[in-house]
């Protein structure tokens, strides 16, 4: 059991990391498109620009999903293995 609440919290660390790199990401990307939109004023709606992400932006969004993955299953286990101890107990 002590395993996997160790593999859990690595797993949660390792999301938590990669979070904080993606938002960063998408501020820098926000922060340009409104400056950007300061500069284009007259533009309408309709002719603004798409938010478009980059390769790095897509690349930090994959790993999070995997990450995610790898964390509902090892909370998963060490949900199963808490229950199985409660009822041997």
């Amino acid at each position: 059991m002590k395993e996997l609440t160790e593999q859990c919290n690595d797993s949660k660390k390792a999301l938590d990391k990669v979070k904080v790199q993606l938002d960063r990401k998408q501020d820098e990307r926000r922060d340009g498109m409104h400056n950007q939109l300061a500069d284009d004023e007259d533009i309408d709606n309709e002719e603004a620009p798409q938010e478009i992400i980059d390769e790095d932006e897509l690349a930090l969004l994959t790993h999070m999903k995997d990450l995610k993955k790898a964390y509902r299953a090892s909370y998963g286990n060490l949900k199963q293995v808490k229950t199985q101890v409660a009822v041997i107990s």
